[in-house]
């Protein structure tokens, strides 16, 4: 059971609504790779910022948090917080740097391989570069535009402030042991491509995907098959290996969150599962938090 279903279980118990704290999730057709609850599993739950756009619309935390601004005014009951973008959930909590726009520099520096933009923001601000993975393009690119854009160290910005949530929001996640986790990664994957991951990449290929969707593990890997880059095998382990990656670079994240540990155990799902709930009706009545992100509530 992941995150996901522990949320969907909690929401029908008590009477919740959930919002996707996921950079993936909105995009509609991204759903084997972003391991997306399914229609069905999401039946009687109703689920905000999930399949909100085509993957050809750009996608950031500026975005998403204007969107659960919105979402605060309409949603009809609490809302419980689910996923695993880190930085969306310090963007609810902190709110975000107001950064100047970059684009045209942006558009320079995405024919830069990634060491050569290692090299340059290492030099440029080396603060920001100290919590960046060399492998990460994106927010490579983007911190060395700001600093061409604006002549400022994107660390130099500061926060504009948190969003108005209520209620002392709490975080809560699940915590599996090294090993445990990496052979559940690697179940899933083979269960991705088992459920028909290669066959919806390949109707994605031929659209002009925004850079954020296009970005997402499973989906760069395959494209880069299609294009005769990679072995189908060779593929795979990508994926496996940014998935890794991805996994590792969350911790750092939430190590700097005032998260609430719970572990979960192979085949100790129910357990985990109790004390979610043991929390949830501890901190809310009824009103839970769940992996990753707390419940929101309307102002």
């Amino acid at each position: 059971m992941g995150k996901s279903s522990f949320a969907i279980r909690l929401a029908r118990e008590l009477g919740l609504d959930v919002l996707s704290v996921d950079s993936m999730l909105v995009y509609r057709g991204l759903d084997i790779a972003t391991a997306k609850p399914a229609v069905s599993a999401r039946a009687g739950v109703p689920h905000y910022l999930v399949d909100i756009l085509e993957p050809e619309e750009e996608f950031d935390a500026a975005r998403f948090v204007r969107e659960v601004a919105q979402t605060l005014q309409v949603a009809a009951r609490p809302l419980l917080g689910v996923g695993g973008t880190p930085f969306y959930i310090r963007a609810l909590l902190h709110g975000l740097a107001s950064l100047p726009p970059a684009r045209p520099y942006e558009e320079y520096l995405e024919g830069l391989d990634s060491p050569e933009l290692w090299r340059w923001l290492q030099r440029l601000d080396p603060q920001r570069a100290s919590v960046l993975h060399p492998h990460d393009r994106f927010r490579l690119v983007r911190a060395l535009a700001i600093v061409l854009a604006s002549g400022r160290k994107a660390s130099a910005f500061r926060d504009t402030g948190p969003t108005a949530l209520t209620g002392g929001p709490r975080l809560v996640g699940l915590k599996m042991d090294r090993a445990a986790l990496h052979r559940r990664l690697e179940r899933r994957i083979e269960e991705m491509f088992a459920q028909g991951l290669v066959e919806e990449a390949r109707a994605l290929w031929p659209r002009k995907l925004s850079r954020t969707a296009a970005a997402a593990v499973g989906y760069a890997e395959l494209f880069e098959h299609f294009s005769g880059r990679l072995s189908l095998e060779d593929a795979r382990q990508r994926m496996l290996q940014r998935t890794r990656r991805l996994v590792r670079h969350q911790e750092t994240w939430f190590r700097k969150l005032p998260v609430q540990w719970i572990p979960l155990e192979e085949g100790g799902d129910e357990a985990a599962y109790r004390e979610l709930r043991t929390l949830a009706l501890e901190h809310y009545g009824g009103m839970a938090a769940t992996p990753a992100v707390s419940p929101l509530r309307r102002s």
